[in-house]
């Protein structure tokens, strides 16, 4: 399970364990360079600045589902928990990601066959229905 510490003032990583690594395919002297709106799709510096020190300044967990960018350009879908936590007298925020790619990947499949299905389903009831409203 993945694990990595982040300052809230600057989103920059301040720790990340071997599977955190593997999980965004950066080596730990990279990782300790970059912020989260680095790896996290669509997030901008400021914006994670600003998520970061609302969740630190909250004091409880928060659960999200987010979209990862891996270093070869992939992205993972991950179910991340942010947790504030005191390190040495300053708030950081504890992040323990979940890769649920595979999962979420099912459900867009399930979701593109019940809407092929619908279309079918709608396109062979369609005569019959005209033909009985002509009744």
């Amino acid at each position: 399970v993945g694990a990595a510490v982040f300052d809230p003032a600057t989103a920059r990583f301040l720790m990340a364990n071997p599977a955190s690594h593997a999980l965004l395919g950066y080596a730990p002297e990279e990782l300790a360079a970059m912020t989260r709106a680095d790896v996290l799709v669509g997030a901008t510096r400021e914006g994670a600045i600003a998520e970061l020190t609302r969740i630190a300044a909250g004091g409880v967990a928060v659960r999200q589902a987010v979209r990862l960018r891996r270093r070869d350009g992939a992205a993972r879908d991950v179910l991340v928990t942010l947790q504030p936590v005191t390190v040495d007298g300053a708030t950081r925020v504890y992040a323990i990601p979940v890769d649920v790619t595979e999962q979420a990947e099912a459900r867009r499949a399930l979701e593109r066959l019940a809407t092929g299905l619908e279309a079918r389903v709608a396109g062979r009831t369609a005569a019959p229905t005209a033909a009985n409203a002509r009744l």
